[in-house]
């Protein structure tokens, strides 16, 4: 019953959908243990009778000895006496060998439904392989400690739950992903998490605080929701689809990518390099970027050539060159430590132009957005904190704090 419930409930509910693992997992360990009981109870039938065939098929020898021969009759006379008692065998032995199969008859049904795959869908992944794909490639550790991010999201969670720790809870807006982790280790608030229930509120987020085209859009919802704090990690501005998607109308007005440009070519006697996209169809054509100092760089884009911004984020540097013209979008620079590969993204107008963009790459000043962690090194950080300060005329919008569309 707990499991056609939760599949009523998430029908029309796609975050939910996880809570029926559970009831899956549960019954599936019930009618696991059914058909082992089962079968072990056919079996040990099936060998109780075997054995008794053979006891009644052997041969008896009657003894010629008087002596034995008043013995057997006596013993034959027991006969009936110790039919109608249970014989069913009960030392070590025999329960040690009825518990080893049982365990071998789970151990094969187990081995069936983890590694089954349907013969008719060969690109199918079976259970073990799907387990091993969510837990090392989509669903990580949050926060984790293997890599420069989880390590910054760790320090900046416990630097919140200190710097607060006397005071009222701070209210972070971040990324719906994060909610729950800033909740539980960071000691704070937060508008959006995997917790509350009102989905509308992801959209609005996306739409007017990391999408947002102007600071006061973004003040307009921050303030309406009492924030306090807003976080942004690298690898979700780095990897904005899916909160530009969730941010964005039907026309997908705000969905943007950065648009990685892979192949470099060399041009001769020159410190310029030719860089065309990973794929077809992509906003830019080819840019040629000239690394002598000051950086320039020069697009293809839509049949003309335009000059575009330029933004490098290294190890221990940050290179800058913004020309004040954005209305074509930008080129980020970016190296990988983990790779340690350094590449080079074109980032269209809405994307280089979104809040996300304009705080953590572009750094951008602002007398609203004040960068308080971390407190050194601001420029590298992977995980960036930025305190808000609101104008005084700020009123809050009801609008922004509807539960539906």
């Amino acid at each position: 019953m707990w499991l056609f419930i939760w599949l009523a409930l998430t029908r029309g509910a796609r975050r939910y959908d996880f809570f029926i693992g559970f009831p899956i997992a549960f019954f599936t360990t019930v009618s696991l243990r059914f058909i082992v009981a089962f079968f072990s109870e056919q079996t040990e039938k099936y060998l109780n009778k075997r054995s008794e065939s053979q006891q009644l098929l052997r041969p008896v020898k009657k003894p010629t000895n008087p002596a034995r021969q008043k013995r057997h009759r006596k013993q034959r006379r027991n006969v009936k006496s110790i039919e109608t008692e249970d014989t069913t065998p009960t030392g070590w032995g025999t329960l040690l060998y009825a518990s080893t199969r049982k365990v071998i008859l789970t151990v094969i049904l187990l081995v069936l439904i983890l590694f089954w795959l349907p013969p008719a869908n060969p690109e199918f992944r079976n259970l073990i392989q799907r387990s091993i794909l969510v837990t090392k490639e989509i669903r990580t550790a949050i926060p984790g400690h293997d890599t420069p991010q989880g390590l910054a999201m760790s320090n900046t969670f416990k630097w919140l739950k200190t710097e607060h720790a006397e005071k009222e809870k701070p209210i972070v807006a971040a990324g719906w992903s994060y909610g729950s982790a800033l909740n539980v280790l960071g000691d704070v608030k937060t508008i959006i998490d995997q917790d509350h229930f009102i989905q509308h509120w992801i959209h609005l987020y996306s739409r007017h605080v990391f999408c947002a085209l102007s600071e006061r859009e973004a003040l307009e919802f921050l303030y309406t929701h009492d924030a306090t704090y807003v976080m942004l990690t690298e690898s979700e501005v780095l990897h904005p689809i899916s909160t530009s998607t969730i941010g964005s109308n039907e026309k997908n007005d705000r969905k943007f990518e950065m648009e990685i440009l892979d192949t470099r070519i060399p041009i001769e006697h020159s410190a310029k390099y030719r860089m065309l996209p990973s794929y077809e169809n992509a906003s830019v054509t080819s840019i040629d970027i000239d690394f002598t100092a000051p950086v320039t760089v020069t697009a293809k884009l839509n049949g003309r050539s335009v000059k575009l911004p330029y933004v490098a984020f290294f190890a221990e540097r940050k290179i800058k060159n913004e020309y004040n013209q954005n209305q074509n979008g930008g080129i980020l620079h970016h190296f990988d430590e983990l790779t340690e590969k350094d590449h080079i993204y074109y980032i269209p107008p809405h994307g280089w132009n979104s809040l996300a963009v304009k705080l953590f790459f572009r750094e951008t000043k602002s007398r609203h957005f004040i960068p308080i962690y971390p407190q050194k090194d601001f420029s590298q950080g992977k995980v960036k904190l930025w305190k808000i300060h609101y104008p005084k005329d700020m009123k809050k919008n009801p609008s922004l704090l509807v539960e539906k569309q």
